[in-house]
């Protein structure tokens, strides 16, 4: 199974798995200001049918995480971009051009501020 083309779930299905609401995971799924949907999907074969992926399902569950830590949506697609970036995770499902990129000294330049990031960790710490 292709974690990233083969449909797993329907939006309805990812979100109570999530325990989230089923309209945050639509927004994320397709983005309507012209981004990049934050989390990948498919079409389905037919209204209704599975269309979030096993690797979209692992990223709501991300994002849904970084929400509760109080991450602001912008952050979030900062975040979400660099990843993207540096894992070359595919921007569509079915493209095979995924893998990280070790030891590129670039990265440095992309990471996010310095309080930006001592605030997720703090967050992260605090609730654990």
């Amino acid at each position: 199974m292709d974690t990233y083309s083969a449909p797993l779930m329907t939006a309805r299905d990812a979100a109570a798995h999530l325990q989230m609401p089923e309209s945050t995971l639509d927004v994320w799924l397709a983005d309507k200001r012209g981004d990049e949907p934050l989390v990948p999907s498919v079409a389905p074969e037919r209204r209704g049918w599975p269309r979030v992926t096993f690797a979209g399902l692992i990223e709501a569950h991300v994002l849904r995480a970084l929400r509760e830590l109080d991450f602001k949506m912008d952050e979030i697609r900062s975040i979400a971009a660099i990843v993207r970036d540096e894992f070359r995770r595919p921007i569509r499902a079915g493209d095979s051009t995924h893998g990280p990129r070790w030891g590129q000294p670039e990265l440095a330049d992309k990471t996010l501020s310095t309080s930006t990031a001592r605030r997720g960790f703090v967050k992260l710490s605090n609730s654990i």
